[in-house]
């Protein structure tokens, strides 16, 4: 199922972000994106909850920071019994004015919108008074509601549980700066991952290093072998042809770079925790 575009309608005269608390019984599988980044905290009841190629199961509470344009859904079958509180917040990532995000004060606030780019989940006992915060911004005016955002990113600045959702796909850059001769490998791996002929002897020429010297440069840089993360790039593709397209496994195989669907199915496996074909059966509601 291909993700659709959301046009969010913001009334500048009013507020300068998005904010909405509602219940809910269920939640349709309704794969969309938007130029807004979005907090979203779910108060009881468990699902699953799609965030770019991730796809992951909560028992409870989930708290959650998306970033722009990233395609995402939670899906809970219907249970009249369970009445599920919703909060979300959306809004630009400069909704609070460039200069303001980058003072010294604000560096962590900063630093968290970034890192969530792709997508974070938090953890641990303090998104429960995250999320009383969240829920009590229904009550206030819109000044109240900038201030305790304000307060709430920071909390989440703060947080050390958490998780980073989308893989390397979605991110194509690691967050680690190394100059333009990181630039080139990744340019080169992102423009030709699809090919079968892909391979590190061609990348180390690229910055005239040795294949052993550019082992240990990519390694320290990216925290990844090549190999690595060449199948985790393979993979990330795979499972958005597996989300947007009606390719067969075998053709989403092959243009994802492998020679053979069992190489295919084994590297999915190993990085997703489960087959192409159950991936696509999770995604296709």
């Amino acid at each position: 199922m291909k993700p659709t575009l959301e046009h969010i309608e913001l009334d500048a005269e009013i507020s300068s972000f998005i904010y909405f608390h509602t219940y809910q019984h269920y939640f349709g599988f309704n794969m969309h994106y938007h130029e807004e980044m979005e907090l979203t905290f779910i108060g009881n009841g468990g699902g699953k909850r799609f965030v770019g190629d991730s796809i992951d199961s909560y028992e409870s509470t989930d708290l959650v920071l998306i970033g722009s344009n990233i395609p995402h859904t939670w899906y809970v079958e219907k249970a009249p019994n369970i009445n599920r509180e919703v909060v979300c917040i959306q809004f630009k990532k400069n909704f609070m004015g460039d200069l303001f995000l980058k003072l010294p004060e604000n560096r962590s606030i900063y630093k968290i919108l970034d890192e969530a780019k792709g997508g974070i989940s938090f953890n641990g006992n303090d998104i429960n008074e995250i999320g009383e915060l969240l829920v009590g911004m229904n009550e206030q005016d819109p000044m109240g509601r900038m201030y305790s955002l304000f307060i709430i990113l920071k909390k989440l600045s703060d947080l050390k549980s958490k998780k980073e959702l989308c893989s390397k796909y979605y991110i194509p850059s690691s967050g680690i700066k190394s100059g333009n001769r990181i630039d080139k490998i990744f340019n080169y791996l992102h423009e030709n991952f699809s090919q079968q002929d892909v391979n590190q002897k061609v990348a180390s020429s690229l910055i005239n290093l040795s294949e052993s010297a550019f082992c240990h440069f990519f390694k320290k840089v990216t925290g990844s072998t090549f190999i690595s993360y060449l199948n985790e790039l393979r993979i990330s593709y795979a499972c958005k042809l597996l989300i947007e397209s009606d390719d067969t496994i075998v053709t989403i195989a092959f243009k994802c770079g492998f020679n053979n669907l069992s190489n295919f199915n084994r590297r999915f496996l190993k990085l997703k925790s489960c087959t192409p074909k159950v991936f696509r059966a999770q995604t296709n509601r």
